[in-house]
């Protein structure tokens, strides 16, 4: 759903979604050809710096959408390795799920 409303906004830029369920080769593929924006659930993204698929050092906005919920369901961890993983310089947003 990211990956559909980041086209949208973003027209023309190349987009790769990273999921756990999804072919990894395909992401790999697409990690290749220096994407612009890249969407992903922790673990997988963290699968991808671990195999040298993803380089964030160029990396200028990371966005952790639902990172309570993210801690919630245990990916403390992966969320630390991303973090560390990414450039020092870059700037860092989180948003919050809210239930009604």
């Amino acid at each position: 759903q990211a990956q559909t409303e980041l086209a949208w906004l973003y027209a023309g830029a190349r987009i790769a979604s990273c999921v756990g369920g999804m072919s990894i080769s395909r992401e790999e593929r697409a990690l290749h050809h220096r994407c612009h924006i890249v969407v992903g659930t922790p673990g997988r993204l963290g699968d991808h710096l671990r195999r040298g698929n993803l380089d964030l050092s160029g990396l200028k906005v990371l966005v952790l959408d639902e990172a309570d919920e993210m801690l919630d369901l245990g990916f403390q961890e992966e969320l630390e390795f991303i973090l560390q993983a990414a450039p020092a310089e870059r700037r860092t947003m989180t948003a919050s799920s809210a239930t009604v």
